[in-house]
C-alpha cells in the first residue's frame, strides 16, 4: 500500500434543519396517522401540474403516530425526527482515528431502509424553487400480523407510499383530511460549484 495518504473533495448537497407545523381539528381522541409528501409544482414549461399526471414524482419526507385530542390542536414536526432519513456514518478515517483511540464507534451499523438526512430535499434555487407540500392524516391501524417482518416499511395496515400507492383521481383528494401546500425550497452558495474550475 502507498504510505501517502489522499484526499478527495465531494460537493454534497446539505440543508439546513427545518420544522413543519400543521394544525388538525378532530372530533374524537385517537392515535393518528401524519404523512408528509413533497411532490413538484410546475412542469418543465412553467405550468401547473395536475395531480393525476405527478401523482408518481411524490415522495414520502415523514410518517408518524400521533395522539390528537378532540378540537384543535397543533403538531410541530422537526425534519431531525423524519423516519425515513439518518445522519452519515462515520468516514474511515474518523473510525480509525477512534480505533488508536481505545474507542470503539457506535455508529457503524447499515440501516437499509433509510436514506441519507443530507438528500431529504431537492436542490433549490436563489429565488426559491417551488415544490407541494402534501400533507395526510388518517387514524391509525396497527401492522398486521403477517407484515410485522416488514414493520420498518411498513409500520400500519396501509400499502408503503399510500396514498400514492396507485394511480390518483384528483376529487378523491379534496378531504378535509388531506392538505396541499406549496412551498418553496431555496439554495445558497454555488448552484454549480466544480463546473468550471477545479479546486
Amino acid at each position: 500500500s502507498s504510505p501517502h495518504g489522499y484526499k478527495v473533495r465531494q460537493p454534497r448537497l446539505n440543508h439546513k434543519p427545518f420544522t413543519v407545523t400543521i394544525d388538525i381539528k378532530s372530533d374524537v381522541a385517537t392515535n393518528a396517522v401524519v404523512k408528509m409528501f413533497l411532490g413538484p409544482k410546475y412542469d418543465e414549461n412553467g405550468f401547473p401540474f395536475s395531480l393525476e399526471d405527478n401523482w408518481m414524482n411524490f415522495y414520502e419526507l415523514d410518517w408518524f403516530v400521533q395522539k390528537v385530542n378532540p378540537g384543535q390542536s397543533q403538531i410541530t414536526r422537526s425534519s431531525t425526527d423524519f423516519a425515513f432519513f439518518k445522519e452519515d456514518s462515520l468516514p474511515m478515517a474518523e473510525i480509525y482515528k477512534l480505533l488508536d483511540q481505545g474507542k470503539i464507534p457506535t455508529d457503524m451499523f447499515n440501516s437499509s431502509d433509510t436514506m441519507p438526512s443530507r438528500l431529504m430535499l431537492p436542490k433549490g434555487t436563489y429565488d426559491g424553487f417551488p415544490f407541494q407540500l402534501f400533507v395526510f392524516v388518517y387514524p391509525y391501524e396497527p401492522t398486521p400480523k403477517e407484515s410485522e417482518p416488514f414493520k420498518s416499511v411498513v409500520p400500519d395496515n396501509k400499502p408503503f407510499g399510500y396514498p400514492f400507492d396507485r394511480p390518483v383521481l384528483p376529487q378523491y383528494f379534496k378531504q378535509p383530511n388531506m392538505f396541499f401546500k406549496k412551498v418553496l425550497v431555496y439554495h445558497e452558495g454555488e448552484l454549480f460549484p466544480y463546473l468550471f474550475n477545479i479546486p
